[in-house]
């Protein structure tokens, strides 16, 4: 054998070698490549897992919100019709309490001219200005001279005609005033109903007073549009009236 074949049998033996080398090589690299996806695969398939959890417990967690969401506002207008009730409630109270003190006043004094009647009464004994004689319960002694009695005519008695006072009747709105003009700029949400009671004396509405709590834009518009309707010639005392706005 000669040089020359040596060296081309190494260079096969070694290129052989090299190749067995590379291909064990990259197998030992595949085997590793794929260990390492298999574990990528389950660490994806644990955080896909746990995304899913995460999702539901959100999902869960949103539902229990609405849902107490949709509870707490149903309570909210639940208080706040029980407010309005309330608020109702009150006005009323303070109506009925102002007409009661009203009635007192007027019981008190129809008492004290009762009252005044009967000491009157109970000074004369019903028999007018008593003679000083009679008071002190004496009698005059008989005399036999006979007394001439001269009659006095009875002075005539002028009965003066009673006047009766006239009672006039709570006016009605002028139906040419608009009240929709009143409250254009005023924002409702919801239908509102509810009643004024007022009084009218000296050409002025007075004692103005609302079934419920209103705004003070919607309380100075109705006054406005009271003041503007209604014929205030006459006094009168008492009067009402209902108002339903409708949005």
């Amino acid at each position: 054998m000669n040089k020359q074949t040596i060296v081309i049998g190494m260079l096969v033996v070694g290129t052989f070698a090299l190749s067995c080398y590379t291909v064990i090589s990259n197998d030992n690299e595949m085997k590793n490549l794929s260990r390492q996806m298999y574990k990528l695969k389950q660490e994806q398939s644990t955080v896909a897992n746990k995304i899913d959890a995460l999702f539901d417990n959100y999902s869960a967690i949103d539902n229990a919100l609405s849902f107490y969401e949709a509870d707490t506002n149903m309570n909210l207008e639940q208080i706040r019709e029980t407010l309005l009730v309330l608020d109702e409630l009150g006005t009323t109270d303070t109506m009925l309490m102002s007409r009661l003190e009203r009635i007192q006043d007027t019981q008190e004094v129809q008492g004290q001219e009762l009252l005044n009647v009967k000491e009157e009464y109970s000074a004369t004994g019903g028999f007018g200005v008593l003679t000083g004689e009679i008071a002190l319960g004496k009698v005059p002694e008989p005399i036999e001279t006979p007394i001439a009695v001269v009659e006095e005519p009875e002075p005539e008695v002028i009965e003066e005609p009673v006047v009766e006072p006239i009672v006039y009747s709570c006016p009605r709105p002028d139906r040419s005033v608009d009240f929709g003009s009143f409250i254009s700029k005023i924002p409702f949400s919801r239908d509102t109903r509810f009643s004024v009671a007022f009084d009218i004396q000296n050409q002025e509405i007075v004692n103005v007073e609302f079934s419920k709590r209103l705004n003070s834009k919607l309380t100075k518009a109705v006054v406005k549009y009271l003041d503007k309707s209604l014929t205030k010639d006459n006094d009168v005392k008492d009067c009402s009236l209902p108002f339903a706005i409708e949005v």
